[in-house]
């Protein structure tokens, strides 16, 4: 199965016109399983395409990675200020 890999920035947005607010970036920092389970999660940062709205922990499942993912090339979270 394809899912998130450490030290990977992700963008996603919705369907519909392309406003900040409904684009999201995720800053992939670890994956593993849940325990006693085959269900992977991803664990880092993420924030919406809004300047102003500022990192916050994340943790992402399958049902997330299947809304569909774009990797961003090589930009750490900070300069996306």
């Amino acid at each position: 199965m394809d899912f998130f890999k450490p030290a990977t920035t992700y963008f996603s947005s919705r369907p519909g016109p392309a406003l900040p607010h409904h684009w999201r970036y995720f800053q992939c920092m670890a994956v593993t399983y849940f325990p006693n389970s085959d269900t992977l999660v991803a664990f880092g940062f993420s924030r919406t395409g809004e300047l102003e709205n500022p990192w916050i922990a994340a943790a992402l499942m399958g049902v997330h990675w299947d809304l569909g993912w774009t990797v961003v090339p090589d930009t750490p979270p900070s300069s996306h200020r």
